[in-house]
């Protein structure tokens, strides 16, 4: 895994990439999300969260899920130990395998919704979502004719149609 200081740059990083200028700090009672769920969480997802706040990443191929719905996935990380933080319009989820006790080292994998096992991945959830988007080699890149990326905030339209194509 990664230190603080490499999630913060893939988080500037995956803000560059998104053409997100907000530097919005999405005010969260972690402290009391985390007692709701019952365990602690990533902290670059926390930096995540803060920085986006919930919304998609190019339109449905990575929807960001916020604390509070993180608890409708508890039976299926209860059954395969994997806890979505994020999905897609391809019914997949983005997770982390929370083995251990510390959250800051739970790898992320990527699963289909119905699958027991997925592929995994030695990085951040914010290295994963920013391999999806800029990678065109990463088993779960998004279509080479996105030229740009960009993220909605939920509630705001979505572009329908991607910068540059």
């Amino acid at each position: 895994m990664t230190g603080e200081r490499e999630d913060v740059d893939a988080l500037q990083s995956l803000a560059d990439a998104a053409d997100w200028p907000s530097e919005q700090v999405l005010q969260v009672d972690w402290a009391a999300a985390e007692r709701r769920l019952g365990y602690r969480l990533p902290g670059d997802y926390k930096r995540l969260v803060e920085r986006f706040g919930k919304g998609t990443f190019d339109d449905g191929y990575v929807d960001l899920h916020l604390p509070e719905d993180l608890a409708a996935w508890a039976a299926f990380h209860e059954e395969t130990g994997a806890l979505p933080w994020a999905s897609n319009e391809l019914e997949l989820v983005y997770c982390w395998l929370t083995e251990g006790e510390d959250p800051d080292a739970w790898p992320v994998c990527v699963m289909g919704v119905g699958e027991d096992v997925g592929d995994r991945f030695d990085c951040t959830a914010t290295e994963l979502i920013l391999r999806v988007l800029t990678d065109p080699q990463h088993p779960y890149a998004i279509p080479a004719d996105y030229t740009s990326h960009w993220f909605v905030p939920e509630g705001a339209a979505f572009r329908l149609v991607a910068p540059g194509i």
